[in-house]
């Protein structure tokens, strides 16, 4: 069983509502130090965020996919175009928001 923390990622309200509606499923991020061969692998539990506080969706890492940003439909707005990117397919396992968990 892997011990690993979930890996949590925070989204816009846009991009959490297309997760939880199912109409998302690969989330997209700069491969590098947050987002890399040793912090992504299939498995990994994940923890996708409505921003930082808000409501969560639970899932688990199914693949990964580099490419770089031009090739990446809306990549433009945020990346470089020749930055590599990691798409990080996810395999939701809450289907319904919950809260964020409060220590």
């Amino acid at each position: 069983m892997d011990k690993t923390p979930p890996l949590f990622v925070p989204l816009r309200a846009e991009y959490f509502r297309a997760f939880a509606e199912g109409s998302k499923t690969v989330e997209w991020r700069k491969f590098g130090p947050r987002f890399n061969d040793k912090t992504l692998y299939r498995g990994r539990s994940i923890t996708l965020s409505n921003g930082y506080s808000g409501a969560r969706l639970y899932g688990r890492i199914t693949a990964l996919e580099l490419k770089p940003a031009e090739a990446v439909p809306h990549a433009g707005t945020i990346y470089k175009p020749k930055d590599l990117l990691v798409g990080i397919h996810v395999k939701l396992i809450s289907l319904k928001p919950q809260p964020p968990q409060r220590s």
